[in-house]
């Protein structure tokens, strides 16, 4: 008797272990099955995603291609010639999402933001030492377009401070900045050409022996004191945003001025233009939101941009002419003091790659160009 329920138990024991056996391995399959299908999802959202990125990569790089061809007709960019900027009917609104350019002097700055940007977006650019203050302003109780052809209704603000000009007077509503860097090594005697054409009306690029003559009566007397002025300008306006970096974008002249990569520099230029509209637009109300995205639509569109850029280079290429070293020598002391002023910023703003990998590409043209000024002593 003892044994028949002995033998009931084990075999009830034994039934009951088998369900749960069976229920453990139904659980365990549907589990795998849920997860085959969540990583086959994923896998296909992320190869989605990546053939799509793909694809507006080749897209663009098609388009380029096709712009450069097209470009050496001599139609093409004139059938691709956009009307200067009018006044946006966005009464004192783009004041608040207006954003700095910045450039130390010789660093193309009238051609980066007068005809580059202004032709890129459709919109004017202000200049901040001729904008009216805030308190003359407030006086008159009048708003910001009411002063020097709409200062204030702008999408750029144009400066080279702390070199020289100001900020402008409506500062604390500005956030962000454009900073293009040059080359010391250019942009120094590039800004003596500026004053000595402005003063002396000669051409700036003149190559003539009493040009390189009065270049280094400048340089000699100048340089140690604009180096510093160079390391400022970086400085101040790496302080500006710190808090944030994605207000501010830092783009360097060469690479602007690059064949292979000026057009993509353009499209992020105005990229983060946009941007920076469409942020200070959260904060209005819909009505003013409706007139943001009206004055973003007259941003130039892809194929308009490769041949604005076009226009730009072709004016700073005519504009600076052919110089050499020799035009505007430079001394192998001048040389280490410009590396010297490099490499303490390079160390200062170590954390900040960008800006690092732009540094550290101006020292090593230092190299070259001190091998150029040996190859000529020599």
């Amino acid at each position: 008797m003892a044994g028949s329920r002995y033998s009931c138990r084990s075999l009830l024991n034994s039934s009951i272990s088998s369900m749960i056996s069976r229920r453990v391995a139904v659980v365990a399959a549907v589990v795998q099955c849920i997860c085959i299908i969540v990583f086959t999802c994923i896998s296909l959202e992320t190869t989605q995603q990546f053939n799509t990125i793909t694809s507006h990569k080749d897209e663009y790089t098609r388009r380029v291609k096709i712009r450069r061809r097209l470009s050496l007709t001599s139609d093409y960019c004139n059938e691709m010639k956009r009307p200067p900027p009018k006044l946006p009917s966005v009464h004192n609104l783009l004041d608040k999402s207006a954003i700095y350019a910045v450039c130390f002097p010789g660093s193309g700055d009238k051609l980066i933001t007068k005809h580059l940007i202004e032709n890129t977006t459709g919109l004017l650019v202000g200049e901040a030492f001729s904008s009216p203050s805030l308190e003359r302003m407030k006086a008159q109780h009048m708003d910001r377009t009411g002063f020097a052809r709409g200062q204030g209704e702008v999408v750029v603000v144009r400066t080279n401070y702390p070199h020289s000009s100001k900020l402008a007077a409506w500062d604390y509503d500005i956030h962000g900045a454009i900073v293009v860097l040059r080359n010391p090594l250019t942009a120094i005697p590039s800004y003596f050409d500026q004053l000595y054409e402005l003063n002396s009306h000669v051409p700036a690029g003149d190559s003539s022996i009493e040009t390189t003559n009065q270049f280094i009566k400048w340089r000699d007397n100048q340089l140690s004191d604009q180096l510093l002025l160079w390391q400022r300008f970086v400085s101040f306006w790496m302080e500006k945003f710190i808090q944030d970096d994605s207000k501010r974008i830092i783009i360097s002249y060469e690479s602007l001025f690059n064949e292979a990569s000026g057009p993509q520099e353009t499209v992020r230029l105005a990229q983060f233009l946009q941007g920076g509209m469409r942020s200070s637009a959260m904060n209005i109300s819909p009505a003013n939101q409706t007139m943001i995205d009206e004055s973003i639509k007259t941003f130039a569109n892809m194929d308009e941009i490769y041949c604005i850029w076009k226009d730009m280079s072709t004016l700073a290429t005519s504009h600076e002419g052919r110089l050499t070293h020799k035009d505007r020598p430079l001394t192998a002391e001048n040389l280490v003091a410009i590396s010297t002023m490099l490499l303490e910023l390079i160390n200062q703003w170590s954390n900040h790659q960008q800006l690092v990998s732009i540094l550290s590409a101006y020292n090593d043209q230092l190299v070259l160009n001190e091998y150029q000024i040996q190859q000529t002593s020599g």
